[in-house]
């Protein structure tokens, strides 16, 4: 279990940053998905940079800096305002990953005190709603964001 739940950080942060839908000019569908997928690829080549973790011990750094690329990413994502037609959808999606990122925080947290009970549980939460990102991302072809 405990190293199940060393996984979900990594699993997690790897699938919660696809969203977006800032303000600006409505981007096309296809430079909208071509963006977004950009965006992803960075910040997957950036996560693959870092240590994952093998250890609770070591959970806690690495989501120290794997959440400002997290919020980087989320950030980057809200800037672009996609179709009117997949705004609620996007939305949506943005929305669960911010829900992942407060539970990585969480999990982070749970770590520092060794309480792998609650990472375990944090973890699969965080696990849960990325199914949802994942489906979210292919619904809008942002495939680029489903494979991280």
């Amino acid at each position: 279990m405990r190293m199940r739940a060393v996984a979900v950080g990594a699993s997690v942060l790897a699938l919660a940053a696809c969203g977006g839908g800032g303000g600006g000019t409505r981007l096309s569908r296809d430079a909208y998905i071509t963006k977004a997928n950009a965006i992803c690829a960075k910040l997957a080549a950036e996560r693959k940079a870092l240590k994952a973790p093998t250890s609770l011990a070591e959970e806690p750094p690495y989501i120290d800096r794997a959440l400002p690329l997290l919020d980087a990413g989320l950030s980057d994502l809200g800037a672009l305002k996609p179709p009117a037609n997949m705004e609620t959808s996007v939305d949506a999606l943005l929305q669960a990953a911010g829900q992942v990122r407060d539970l990585l925080a969480q999990l982070r947290t749970a770590a520092k005190k060794g309480d792998s009970l609650t990472v375990a549980k944090v973890g699969s939460q965080a696990l849960q709603l990325n199914n949802q990102i994942q489906s979210r991302a292919r619904a809008l072809g942002a495939t680029g964001c489903t494979s991280l």
